[in-house]
C-alpha cells in the first residue's frame, strides 16, 4: 500500500466514499479501488461481482480494475465486512 495515502488529507473523504457506497448495497459487500490521478486520490466504486456469495465475498471484474489503471495509478483496494465493525486500514 502507498503509505503516502494513510498520511494524506485525502484519507477521511475516502473513508466516506466507500461507507456510502456499502451502504448503498448493503447486504453485498461493496468493492472499489482508490487511484491517485493527477496527483489526487479518488475512490473509485465496483460492482462486486461475486458469485455465488456477495454477501460475504467479493471480487473486482478485471474490465473495472483494468478501466482505472487507464485513469491513473491504483494504491489501494477497499472493501466492506457487512455486518462487521467498520474500518480497518491493512497493508496489501
Amino acid at each position: 500500500m502507498d503509505d503516502a495515502i494513510l498520511q494524506s488529507s485525502a484519507l477521511p473523504g475516502i473513508i466516506d466514499a466507500v461507507a456510502r457506497h456499502a451502504a448503498g448495497v448493503a447486504p453485498h459487500e461493496c468493492c472499489g479501488l482508490v487511484a491517485e490521478i493527477d496527483g489526487r486520490y479518488a475512490y473509485l466504486p465496483c460492482e462486486n461481482v461475486a458469485r455465488p456469495d456477495p454477501e460475504t465475498r467479493f471480487m473486482i471484474a478485471p474490465e473495472a480494475w483494468i478501466e482505472a489503471e487507464e485513469r491513473g495509478r491504483v494504491v489501494m483496494i477497499c472493501h466492506s465486512h457487512v455486518g462487521k465493525p467498520p474500518l480497518r486500514v491493512s497493508r496489501l
